[in-house]
């Protein structure tokens, strides 16, 4: 998703940590720890080749990091670039309800999307029913990936049963 923003700009972002234990990366600011997870999601979404689920955990959960440098964003990007580097897989995420800030969490995202990975990269998105909540769902994945018709499906077909909740 990043390859290109990454070989011009080499993106000024956060110490990256990869934490062998969990298999998580972390970054801090200088008043976050970040935890962005990969999770395996193959048997979920019950496709055929490997598929995780993406997260980022904020710790405090309520702070936030408002300079304008992006260098969260950036560290992000940079941490999606390294799993799209070693992996030739699909992402699947559903945005975080718990304050309310789904929309908020979706419209980043997809402003990401559209300046860095739109040439190289495939995302699905889209929204779904919990109870009186909208809440929204994306995955990517390589433009070129053999297997983006099975994952469409498989996508559409967890949207349908609001991802098991």
């Amino acid at each position: 998703m990043v390859l290109n923003m990454i070989e011009s700009n080499l993106l000024d972002h956060f110490e990256i940590v990869y934490n062998g234990l969990s298999g998580a990366y972390e970054f801090d600011t200088e008043d976050c720890h970040y935890i962005v997870t990969f999770i395996y999601y193959t048997d979920v979404m019950g496709l055929s080749y490997p598929t995780y689920s993406f997260g980022i955990e904020r710790y405090p959960e309520d702070k936030r990091y408002h300079r304008k440098d992006h260098k969260v964003r950036n560290t992000i990007l940079t941490i999606l670039s390294l799993f799209f580097k070693n992996n030739e897989n699909a992402l699947v995420a559903v945005f975080d309800s718990s304050d309310g800030r789904q929309l908020v969490r979706r419209r980043l995202f997809s402003q990401w999307y559209e300046e860095f990975g739109r040439k190289d990269y495939c995302m699905l998105s889209d929204c779904f029913q919990i109870e009186h909540d909208t809440d929204y769902a994306m995955a990517l994945f390589h433009r070129d990936h053999p297997g983006k018709d099975e994952l469409t499906k498989a996508f559409n077909d967890l949207l349908k049963i609001n991802f098991y909740n």
